[in-house]
């Protein structure tokens, strides 16, 4: 999350920027990563409902879920301040 809220200030600045060439790459590149995020979500959720079930709290899942889409997001921010 530290990684997210650091990278907004450039990513600010980099919206001020853009061209609509980078305005495409910048959401196919968002778009793949949330993708990506939603399939990772999807593929443990057997796991993290043994998780659920054996600790009785639904609180890891919602925070697993959030700090791996927030990552994925500063890692395609990331990924389009190097491309």
């Amino acid at each position: 999350m530290a990684l997210a809220i650091s990278a907004l200030p450039a990513f600010l600045f980099m919206l001020l920027t853009i061209t609509s060439f980078q305005i495409e790459i910048f959401f196919g590149v968002v778009f793949f990563w949330l993708l990506l995020s939603v399939l990772m979500v999807i593929l443990l959720l057997p796991f993290a409902w043994g998780f659920y079930n054996q600790r009785k709290t639904f609180g890891y899942l919602a925070l697993f879920t959030v700090i791996f889409t927030l990552g994925n997001i500063a890692a395609a921010m990331a990924a389009y301040a190097l491309f």
